[in-house]
């Protein structure tokens, strides 16, 4: 029973612990944006997620182009409010746990999730 309850706990306790492994890419100053020199009125937030797809690693073969999935995703937060840019932008690429479980039972292709938060502005 001690065995059981214990391999449990180290289970949760791993899944805890790789339940998300990301890195944020945000300005202090608002700068960081989708044409961020324009201005205009606020009309709204947004958040977007998308999977990115690679085989080895990330750095070898990506088989998504990162910055076109990020226009996407960004165009896409825009397109409920009518904006034309956005500002504040805060980019999140990482892995979830299901990222992360994707990659180790299919270890020749991973998945990273991307995620693009911001404020739509309107001119």
């Amino acid at each position: 029973m001690f065995k059981k309850m214990s391999f449990l706990i180290a289970l949760v306790l791993i899944i805890f612990a790789f339940s998300s492994c990301s890195v944020v890419f945000q300005s202090q100053d608002g700068n960081l944006g989708y044409f961020p020199q324009a201005s205009g009125r606020p009309v709204g937030s947004f958040s977007e997620s998308g999977e990115l797809w690679y085989i080895i690693s990330p750095m070898l073969f990506n088989l998504n182009d990162t910055n076109l999935k990020l226009d996407q995703l960004i165009r896409t937060g825009l397109s409920p409010y009518r904006a034309d840019f956005a500002k504040e932008l805060k980019i999140i690429e990482g892995y979830t746990f299901v990222d992360f479980v994707i990659s180790y039972f299919v270890p020749i292709i991973g998945r990273e999730t991307i995620t693009v938060e911001g404020e739509a502005y309107q001119q």
